[in-house]
């Protein structure tokens, strides 16, 4: 039987998926290839990001990632 969830891994789990969803973004965006998705895609990382204020302070090296709502 597998352990439950804790919040470290629910953090780790929501970072992984956030950086994850910005970077397919940034990437388009870099490489002249956004649309009306890249922006979609932009929203729904600055979502998974405001999902990780709910675990406290974010680490420093999010916080220094250029802000996806200013993409959108």
């Amino acid at each position: 039987m597998p352990a439950p969830p804790t919040k470290a891994t629910g953090q780790e789990a929501v970072l992984k998926t956030a950086t994850g969803i910005f970077t397919k973004a940034d990437e388009e965006d870099r490489a002249g290839f956004s649309d009306k998705n890249t922006a979609r895609t932009f929203y729904m990382a600055a979502c998974f990001f405001d999902v990780l204020l709910q675990f406290g302070e974010l680490e420093s090296e999010v916080s220094r990632m250029p802000l996806c709502p200013e993409k959108v």
